[in-house]
């Protein structure tokens, strides 16, 4: 685990990037990381993102969509917009390329790069299938905002202590064509739920 320093160095940055799938890894079978157990239940974990009318979601995505599929940027952009417009699902576009819905956004201090936080976790793929599960393992995760996939990146400074979203990550802010382990396929889009339990640094 990397430490909270100086996270615009270039040197420091190269070193994360290689350490993403490393501690993804860790997240995902539930190793290292510090993790912690937790008195967190749930009965479900079915994949239940808030949906609105059909008219509202093409109004909204249509902008979204690439009028050039020149890269594989653009083409898994509009394969995700898509699938948002096919599902009427109530999503928010990130600048960064991700979507999002906030359930809540939790305290006003929200995590940054090199933010050290502990988080739940659902995992699934586009068909709501979880793939993994923070919950069902009883235990919350603690990293550094920086140290894992793109997509997470983005996602957690959206969220403050208590903050609870959904978050829709194309396959190249995931795990892109190398896919993981035997539980994420290459070039999968990915749905994670993610609740933010603290921020620690």
């Amino acid at each position: 685990m990397l430490d909270s320093g100086n996270y615009n160095n270039p040197a420091r940055q190269e070193l994360m990037s290689k350490t993403v799938t490393f501690l993804m890894i860790i997240v995902s079978i539930g190793w290292g990381c510090k993790s912690e157990k937790s008195s967190a239940k749930i009965t479900s974990i079915k994949l239940s993102i808030p949906t609105i009318q059909e008219d509202e979601v093409i109004a909204r995505c249509s902008p979204w969509l690439a009028d050039q599929i020149d890269s594989d940027v653009a083409r898994q952009q509009n394969e995700v917009v898509n699938y948002i417009i096919d599902k009427k699902w109530d999503l928010q576009m990130g600048s960064g390329g991700i979507f999002y819905h906030i359930i809540a956004a939790g305290e006003d201090l929200k995590a940054s790069w090199g933010t050290r936080v502990s988080v739940h976790y659902n995992g699934y793929d586009l068909e709501g299938n979880v793939f993994d599960s923070s919950y069902k393992r009883a235990q919350s995760f603690k990293f550094y905002v920086g140290n894992v996939i793109p997509g997470w990146n983005q996602a957690l400074p959206l969220l403050g202590k208590g903050g609870k979203a959904f978050f829709l990550i194309p396959a190249y802010l995931a795990y892109a064509d190398e896919g993981f382990m035997d539980l994420v396929p290459p070039g999968q889009h990915l749905i994670f739920y993610i609740e933010l339990i603290e921020i620690l640094d």
